[in-house]
């Protein structure tokens, strides 16, 4: 019975050695969770992080749980809203730029300047967050013992933020464009004023119209028209050239613009979609004539000599003088090439082709004819016309 019982009390002495061997274990210079700390207290959080700022922040910090020679340095918070760049710990009393590359040795219980740039994203929403500091290197604890340091957290710092800004919002300030050209079969040009009334900026912002049954369309080749960025507050006035087709009906529409953007981040903003108003009106005869195409022919030459038994060219000039483009414009000669005169045009189509021709612009066309050995000396008029379409087909 004695003897079971020194058994009993020599298990238990060794199970109490084995847990108090596991604890004294653990209690070691790994136990660090920040080696440094704010020399001064700041209350619920360390800096402000506003939204869109750009800054430069100085907090004095103190070494705390042990010595550190410090390789790298490294910053980062929990939220891609802020951006933290050009992190350094710098001896106060030292106008020399920290060198890392043989270590910066930051002495036990001692003060330095820790140092970082922000750049806060303008979506920020109101509230706390974490920026954790990191390094790399060595810590020398007062019980002689030590640390390698890889990336380890060196100290954690609030930020917060007090305010937060009014989302993106792109709306039509203003619509103007000559109501006495809204007629079928004219042309004219909408300008829109586009205003971003949030107070985030907007960048790659594009506008699209959608015109409905009002029997106007786009004049203009691309799908969106591109407005570019907007500052909060940001005005910028864009045309929009549009045509009325010529079976549009008379009459009072509702139209709508289009638009989408990105905020500073890259995410899609939109769509915003302003309802305008537009009418149609009646076109009368004057309307038509000055909003049409309009081609004259003319020459550089009042006459050219042309020998006998040769060829040559008439050099003619086809110019649009009215206000809408003329399309697939066609030179064709009426009379003054006959074989009779023995002067014949030397090309085998029916008429020459000219091309498109913008309005208020003009193209050069030679036109090349033949001269007859019998071909006799005198004065010829020749007469040309051209025909042309007024939509682009």
């Amino acid at each position: 019975m004695k003897t079971s019982m020194k058994a009993s009390k020599v298990i238990v002495f060794l199970v109490l050695m084995t847990v108090l061997n596991l604890c004294v274990g653990t209690i070691n210079a790994k136990a660090a969770q920040n080696y440094l700390k704010p020399a001064q207290a700041t209350g619920r959080f360390d800096f402000q992080a506003e939204p869109g700022e750009i800054r430069h922040i100085l907090i004095p910090v103190k070494v705390t749980d042990a010595a550190i020679n410090l390789f790298s340095l490294s910053a980062e918070a929990d939220t891609p809203e802020i951006q933290v760049s050009n992190v350094k710990i710098s001896d106060p009393k030292s106008t020399t730029e920290p060198d890392y590359s043989n270590g910066f040795f930051l002495q036990h219980s001692q003060v330095y300047n820790l140092e970082f740039d922000i750049n806060v994203s303008d979506a920020i929403k109101i509230g706390y967050h974490t920026v954790t500091i990191s390094g790399s290197g060595h810590a020398y604890y007062s019980d002689g013992t030590s640390d390698d340091l890889n990336n380890n957290t060196l100290l954690s710092l609030t930020s917060y933020t007090a305010t937060e800004l009014k989302p993106i919002e792109l709306v039509i300030d203003k619509a103007t464009y000559d109501e006495k050209l809204v007629f079928p079969g004219s042309s004219f040009t909408m300008k829109l004023k586009v205003k971003n009334a949030g107070e985030r900026q907007a960048v790659n912002a594009y506008l699209s119209m959608d015109f409905g049954e009002s029997g106007i369309i786009p004049d203009y080749q691309v799908e969106k028209i591109s407005i570019g960025s907007l500052q909060k507050g940001e005005t910028k006035t864009i045309d929009v050239p549009v045509k009325v087709l010529k079976t549009a009906t008379a009459g009072f529409y509702s139209i709508s613009a289009n638009m989408t953007c990105k905020d500073n981040n890259g995410t899609e903003q939109g769509p915003f979609s302003p309802t305008m108003y537009i009418t149609v009106n009646k076109a009368n005869e004057e309307q038509v004539k000055t909003e049409s195409p309009v081609i004259s022919l003319s020459t550089t030459d009042n006459y050219i000599i042309l020998q006998p038994d040769s060829e040559d060219t008439l050099n003619v000039i086809v110019k649009n003088e009215g206000k809408a483009d003329a399309y697939d414009v066609k030179l064709s000669v009426v009379s003054g090439l006959d074989t009779s005169i023995g002067l014949t045009k030397a090309f085998t189509t029916d008429s020459i082709a000219v091309g498109n021709i913008k309005a208020g612009e003009s193209k050069e066309v030679e036109v090349p004819v033949r001269v007859a050995k019998s071909f006799g000396a005198g004065l010829y008029e020749i007469q040309m016309a051209a025909a042309y379409k007024d939509e682009k087909e």
